[in-house]
């Protein structure tokens, strides 16, 4: 199968809370990520197209970033999301946390 992705991802191990448009926030950890989206692991799987919201705390950032997200594809135990907008101090962050994980590995 010929991947589909626009965006580099990384392997990467982060906590995170997903906070869906409706419903009660759940706990995940983010497997993979790029400027375009993440994959997450948790015990919660939300359904197909859900809107929600990923906080975390990303690389510089004082407070909570919450990321905007929609769900694209899920199975049992993980989902991927497709991020919305991002604004500047975001993408930054979420670049320095991607070339941390490429140093790691």
């Amino acid at each position: 199968m010929r991947e589909k992705r626009k965006h580099l991802r990384v392997p990467i191990s982060h906590p995170v809370l997903c906070e869906p448009s409706s419903g009660e926030p759940f706990a995940a950890v983010m497997t993979d990520l790029g400027l375009g989206g993440a994959r997450l692991e948790g015990a919660h799987t939300p359904n197909f197209s859900a809107k929600l919201f990923i906080s975390l705390r990303l690389p510089g950032a004082t407070e909570l970033s919450r990321l905007p997200a929609t769900v694209r594809w899920t199975r049992l135990g993980s989902f991927g999301v497709e991020f919305g907008l991002l604004g500047a101090r975001d993408t930054k962050a979420i670049v320095e946390l991607m070339a941390e994980a490429l140093r790691r590995d």
